[in-house]
């Protein structure tokens, strides 16, 4: 079944409300995901369930990774963890699907690795749905801008 991996950020309110939305989104649109926020929020567990945590999260976040067909990667904060989670994705040459809610670009190298960009929620959702449905996709927002 085709499944997405979301990575984002998700550490403060506005993070949150970003990834609340490409979940929504893809609800919406029938589109089947794993968001790693569902395994828990760092920031709201005490220093001890954090320790005792990290390996399971890292653990079950690469498990989903390598069971997903593509990937989102909101990019907005330019988060350690998502660009960790995008070089290990990338590596795999599945389809990776950037986001920016907050018209972030993105420079050469995710450029390179990502299949399009999208700085509208409605334009990811209709890049993802094309791209299942094996159609060529039409809406990109721009490519060409480099941030580096």
């Amino acid at each position: 079944m085709f499944k997405c991996y979301i990575a984002s950020p998700f550490f403060n309110e506005s993070q949150l409300n970003t990834v609340k939305l490409i979940e929504k989104s893809l609800d919406n649109a029938g589109i089947k995901y794993f968001s790693p926020r569902s395994k828990g929020i760092l920031i709201e567990m005490t220093e001890e369930e954090r320790k005792n945590k990290f390996k399971q999260i890292y653990q079950s976040n690469i498990k989903q990774m390598d069971k997903s067909f593509i990937m989102i990667a909101n990019i907005d904060d330019r988060d350690l963890g998502t660009a960790t989670e995008i070089g290990w994705f990338g590596k795999s040459s599945k389809p990776i699907f950037s986001y920016s809610g907050n018209d972030y670009q993105i420079n050469i190298m995710m450029r390179e690795m990502v299949l399009c960009h999208n700085t509208n929620i409605n334009n990811l959702i209709t890049n993802i749905q094309e791209f299942q449905n094996n159609e060529e996709l039409t809406i990109f927002d721009e490519l060409t801008k480099d941030v580096t």
